[in-house]
């Protein structure tokens, strides 16, 4: 990093602890401070949270090789699915979010369309029988407390999904 003024290395530095080393997407710290902006800017915001059914299976059998190559592919083919200011992170293991800034629920019905194809694309160009389950919140109205609150919220309605079945997913728009 010779040659580098201090300012270029923070910005380096803070990049870095903000991306997901496999993915190169952006990591649980990164969606909280996006999350946090969009709150605070005003507005409908919409969240999806984002989990693989059936990757632990996939690992099992597979090797964790092979699932980190499914990661690793499923962060590009997500964003052809967003809008030039929407947000994609990995939040660990095989849990994904998506913040829609200025988004309601049809905006967010209309995108999380283009993701599951998307991520149905990848899966099948791996010859993997993994599907996904997504939570959905959008706010509008009040913002909630906190992006904790928001992310806590679309956290509870993906579990739901996995609970009724797997490979589907739910909305709920908080006022």
């Amino acid at each position: 990093r010779a040659g580098l003024t201090v300012t270029e290395r923070l910005r380096a530095s803070h990049r870095q602890a903000a991306t997901d080393d496999l993915t190169g997407l952006g990591n649980r710290r990164h969606l909280l401070e996006r999350l946090e902006q969009a709150i605070a800017g005003g507005g409908e915001v919409a969240l999806l949270l984002i989990d693989l059914d059936g990757f632990k299976e996939l690992n099992d059998t597979l090797g964790h090789h092979a699932g980190d190559r499914v990661l690793a592919q499923l962060g590009p083919r997500i964003r052809t699915a967003l809008r030039g200011d929407d947000h994609v992170a990995r939040l660990g293991g095989d849990e994904f979010a998506v913040l829609l800034p200025n988004t309601d629920l049809a905006g967010a019905q209309s995108v999380i369309d283009k993701a599951r194809g998307a991520l149905a694309a990848a899966l099948q160009a791996e010859r993997l029988a993994v599907t996904c389950s997504i939570g959905t919140v959008t706010f509008v109205g009040p913002p909630p407390q906190s992006a904790a609150e928001a992310l806590r919220a679309a956290d509870d309605l993906m579990y739901e999904v996995k609970a009724r079945g797997k490979n589907a997913a739910a909305f709920v728009q908080r006022n």
